[in-house]
């Protein structure tokens, strides 16, 4: 941004340069103390300067609009140091409030570590107990992993049965038809038969 108004501020000075030149040439032209090669010279070098400042006239808007961006990214910025700023006084607010409340319950701090090391002896023994407990639970699985494997067996072993049960009794309802039909094919055998003889009258 400074070097921006740099530029800006060293292109308002050559135009008031350029401006003066411009009349105090007018002025000499106008009383003809110059003479020509002098006029000629002093033309030239206000013409070159003219087109110097006609091609900076056509950035000036450009940097303009760039320092006015550039400024609203620095109103930005310095709202966010701002906001950063009034949030670490609030910080520093809260860490001088705990520190005072550290310093008023300083002698229950005491207190505090003697109960802590206290739960600590007995989370030791806690922990002592739990392992004894977790072996017991181990075993115990193990004994109802074993149970669910047999009761499994037994399940299947009840099934065999049933199933053999099953086709015993296929088999022997087969048998008893067979022996139905035998008995119905024996007593139709033996059903009288007569023959009527014809004698002579």
């Amino acid at each position: 941004m400074a070097s921006l108004l740099e530029s800006l501020a060293r292109h308002y000075d050559q135009c008031c340069i350029a401006l003066k030149q411009s009349e105090a040439g007018n002025r000499s032209i106008g009383s003809m103390e110059l003479d020509a090669g002098n006029q000629i010279e002093v033309e030239s070098e206000r013409q070159e300067m003219l087109e110097v400042l006609e091609k900076d006239a056509g950035e000036v808007d450009d940097v303009v609009v760039e320092l006015q961006e550039r400024l609203a990214d620095m109103e930005q910025i310095g709202a966010g140091v701002t906001k950063f700023t009034a949030d670490l006084d609030g910080s520093y607010k809260d860490t001088l409030t705990a520190f005072s409340y550290a310093e008023r319950f300083e002698g229950e701090l005491l207190i505090v570590i003697s109960k802590t090391k206290e739960y600590q002896q007995q989370h030791m023994e806690f922990q002592s107990v739990m392992v004894d407990k977790l072996g017991e639970m181990d075993r115990l699985v193990e004994h109802y992993t074993l149970f669910s494997e047999a009761y499994d067996g037994l399940l299947l072993e009840v099934g065999r049965r049933l199933e053999v049960q099953r086709r015993k009794e296929t088999i022997i309802n087969e048998a008893l038809s067979h022996v139905d039909a035998l008995n119905e094919s024996k007593n139709n055998s033996f059903e009288p038969h007569f023959q009527f003889l014809e004698f002579p009258s």
